[in-house]
């Protein structure tokens, strides 16, 4: 969806975008208010823009790859290792105020060993 959205700026397609925009109100909406909320609304559009093309991106990512990334077992499993981690990171003072690091190791190893344990373990 991102390339797409990306070849309609190129040709410079209007009508195209507000039938995008006219036809998802709701995350429009939803996606502005993330970023006014999430960033004391500061400059909200151009939080709007980074909110609402991440998941493009990642759905992109997802079909060119094919490493998954949303997927209700992968979410599944990666709430309760990230509850997991984070207590046990909290709970010791030489990685506490590391916790945005150790949140992201355990994100990725969890994409990887979702991704490719299959082949891993075979």
């Amino acid at each position: 969806m991102f390339v797409e959205i990306m070849q309609h700026l190129v040709l410079l397609d209007v009508i195209w975008f507000a039938n995008l925009f006219l036809n998802n109100l709701h995350w429009v909406f939803a996606f502005f208010a993330l970023g006014f909320i999430f960033f004391n609304g500061k400059t909200p559009w151009k939080k709007f823009v980074v909110i609402a093309t991440v998941p493009l991106i990642w759905e992109d990512f997802t079909a060119l790859t094919g490493i998954i990334l949303f997927a209700t077992e992968f979410l599944a499993i990666y709430y309760v290792v990230q509850i997991a981690t984070m207590r046990f990171a909290e709970d010791y003072p030489q990685i506490s105020n590391k916790l945005h690091w150790v949140e992201e190791f355990f994100t990725m190893a969890l994409v990887v060993l979702f991704n490719f344990g299959g082949i891993l373990w075979q």
